[in-house]
């Protein structure tokens, strides 16, 4: 059994890893890190629900908004029970729309994460917006 420091670092690693494959337009190993029943959403909004709705997520809706994307979190906040974990973290979002205007979006990820087969994984990611505005 891994110790809290490990899950800690594991489940870090998972976040900043996902943020990065988002934005290098890797959907395929994004989706492969939530759980395979694995859910996002905006706070408040539908949400994207297993392997098929993740992928057409990433792929129509995410790839359609945006242009370019650079994720930056910030204060993580890692809390793990056994196999199952709960994550804080703010988000600041630096991105190019599809019309080509550059803005920004600050929030906050509040995710849940599940140990499957001794691997950490993302079971639900949800973004709660703050603010925004343009460049």
């Amino acid at each position: 059994m891994a110790s809290a420091v490990e899950d800690y670092l594991e489940i870090s690693q998972l976040k900043h890893e996902y943020c990065y494959l988002i934005d290098d337009h890797e959907y395929d190993a994004w989706v492969s890190l939530y759980t395979e029943d694995g859910s996002f959403g905006r706070a408040g909004d539908d949400r994207a629900e297993g392997v098929e709705g993740l992928q057409y997520f990433a792929n129509q809706i995410f790839d359609e908004m945006y242009e370019q994307t650079a994720h930056l979190l910030m204060n993580p906040v890692i809390n793990v029970a056994g196999d199952e974990a709960t994550g804080r973290w703010y988000v600041l979002l630096m991105y190019t729309d599809s019309e080509g205007e550059q803005r920004w979006m600050q929030g906050r990820y509040e995710d849940e994460f599940e140990r499957v087969d001794g691997e950490w994984k993302l079971s639900a990611a949800t973004v709660v917006p703050l603010a925004s505005g343009s460049l």
